[in-house]
């Protein structure tokens, strides 16, 4: 048997990354609509490391070389050269002011816009401080009837 190093971590640690991968996907279902192509993204990911984990395990069986673990990595990179707007969507950087999101924005929403120009969480932010504004002033009216 020649070497197999890179066989064996493979199949020993790209099981935990596979069920990391699956992991940030229940993670991302919190942020609901708004992250569906992002979500899509990550279950797209953790089923290429599966692949190449059922690949290097079926190396491993036959007892060959970690040379062989090249072709798999090939493909991968050229799956995710083909592939990479759906498989990597992700953008630093809000696509109306240039200004660099946070880790949560770039992760687990799919428009790539900041805080500041995201349409729908400002409408979102002025409902709730409109409700926050009828709560106080129903308190005070009724502080002021007692």
């Amino acid at each position: 048997m020649d070497s197999q190093i890179a066989i064996d971590f493979v199949v020993k640690y790209f099981y935990w990354a596979f069920l990391g991968w699956i992991f940030m996907t229940l993670i991302q279902r919190r942020h609901g609509n708004k992250g569906a192509k992002k979500r899509m993204a990550v279950l797209y990911q953790a089923i290429l490391i599966f692949l190449i984990m059922v690949y290097a395990t079926i190396l491993k069986m036959n007892e060959l070389t970690d040379v062989y673990l090249i072709i798999a990595a090939i493909a991968a990179i050229l799956i995710l050269y083909l592939g990479r707007k759906k498989i990597l969507p992700y953008q630093r950087t809000c696509r109306e002011c240039g200004k660099k999101m946070s880790f949560e924005r770039v992760i687990y929403y799919d428009d790539p816009l900041c805080k500041e120009h995201d349409k729908e969480e400002i409408e979102i932010l002025e409902e709730v401080k409109k409700k926050i504004e009828e709560i106080e002033t129903e308190e005070k009216s009724s502080e002021d009837t007692e």
